[in-house]
């Protein structure tokens, strides 16, 4: 009876343990979340100047096989950062097209700012921001006289358990408005994007992208990436020519 009491004793104790940790981490990934949003400072880095195609980003870029498309020729520098935020991708990098010049900019960015909603809530003000800075690094692209590639976010997947609870419609919605905030000023800007979102969603399941393009739930597998390879291929086409 008395070992009985000890181990539901201890059950509890690990169970209590378990959600005090939990809670820490959650509090800890919230903080980075914000400081994401609200970073400091700058990258100082050196770039390879021969490259005249410059890729920046998060992950998406980060994973995307520029070098299957035969026009570059191993002419792109890929940027890509792992959970960047587009406010990290302002801050970083307008520097770089200052100091560089690259002739040509692709640019996808936006998704870790959204993903932050379900953490941080502030809807309204994380995706006002988001569209402002893309407008930024696209003009600053302007101004330097090189040439942007803006690509619009992606479809999500189906979420997972975990991810249900920090994600919902109402944020699938919000990269449609986004994307279509930027895509107007890419219109009236003269401005070369690709309607990525379009390309890849699927009409039968509302907001999700097509099983078939995903990785997961953020990401593209192989085919998802070939299929916007051959659009941006055309791009390019029509800019180096």
């Amino acid at each position: 009876m008395i070992q009985n009491k000890n181990t539901f004793i201890i059950i509890i104790l690990m169970f209590l343990m378990i959600v005090i940790l939990a809670i820490q981490y959650f509090k800890i990934y919230k903080q980075n979340l914000y400081l994401s949003l609200h970073p400091v400072g700058k990258v100082n880095m050196v770039i390879d100047t021969s490259k005249t195609v410059l890729a920046i980003g998060s992950s998406t870029i980060n994973r995307w096989p520029f070098e299957r498309i035969g026009i570059l020729k191993n002419n792109i520098i890929n940027l890509g950062v792992e959970g960047q935020t587009s406010e990290q991708v302002k801050i970083e990098y307008i520097y770089i097209l200052e100091k560089y010049k690259p002739k040509i900019i692709i640019i996808n960015i936006g998704i870790n700012d959204i993903k932050t909603i379900g953490f941080l809530g502030e809807k309204k003000t994380i995706a006002e921001k988001l569209v402002q800075n893309i407008k930024s690094i696209l003009k600053k692209s302007i101004e330097l006289n090189i040439e942007p590639i803006y690509i619009s976010n992606f479809p999500t997947d189906k979420p997972g358990l975990i991810r249900r609870f920090f994600w919902n419609e109402e944020m699938d919605k919000l990269i449609i408005q986004t994307n279509n905030e930027i895509i107007d000023f890419c219109k009236i800007s003269n401005i070369n994007y690709i309607d990525a979102y379009q390309l890849l969603v699927d009409p039968l399941k509302g907001y999700k992208r097509t099983s078939d393009f995903s990785y997961d739930f953020f990401h593209l597998n192989e085919r998802g990436y070939q299929i916007l390879n051959n659009h941006l291929e055309n791009k390019l086409k029509q800019i180096l020519k």
